[in-house]
């Protein structure tokens, strides 16, 4: 289970480190867009079958603070809380999208 995790971070972690090269020239709503519609997809897939621990979950969170931080240009090092990047943003995190998306299931 883990390993499979491992593996879908590792797939957005290449993804966004090629974005990350032209990073200067990139707009920063063409990355928060990439990442909505590339990498988090390629982070949840399969995640309805999952039974994620507070680990998991705290591990795909890193990832995405990491990204996010820097599409605005922050480091861990300026102390700024992930809510106030993610409202900057104006991006939920991914327990809630994952939520969303187990609560869709249920329903259909």
């Amino acid at each position: 289970m883990t390993a499979s995790i491992c593996l879908e971070m590792n797939n957005v972690k290449s993804a966004i480190a090629m974005l990350n090269n032209n990073n200067n020239k990139t707009p920063t709503d063409t990355q928060t867009k990439f990442y909505k519609v590339v990498a988090r997809p390629t982070q949840l897939y399969g995640s309805e079958t999952w039974v994620t621990t507070t680990r998991d979950m705290t591990r795909l969170e890193a990832a995405e603070m990491r990204f996010l931080r820097s599409v605005k240009g922050y480091t861990r090092l300026n102390k700024i809380r992930s809510e106030v990047i993610r409202k900057e943003l104006e991006m939920s995190g991914i327990q809630d999208v994952r939520y969303k998306q187990t609560k869709l299931d249920q329903l259909s």
